[in-house]
């Protein structure tokens, strides 16, 4: 699932936020889980969708 270009984001964030890469790759699944909830309630309710927008 991580692969090379998302590999290099990471380690550049980590680089430039002085962390290891480590604390950064075990960060990753929290915000893919987010984004997956957020996609699936824009998918449930699409009119909160269109209201962002508008």
């Amino acid at each position: 699932m991580i692969t090379p270009p998302v590999c290099v984001g990471i380690y550049t964030a980590a680089g430039v936020a002085k962390e290891s890469p480590e604390k950064a790759i075990r960060d990753v699944p929290r915000f893919v889980a987010v984004g997956i909830i957020f996609g699936l309630l824009m998918i449930v309710f699409p009119q909160a969708a269109t209201w962002l927008l508008g």
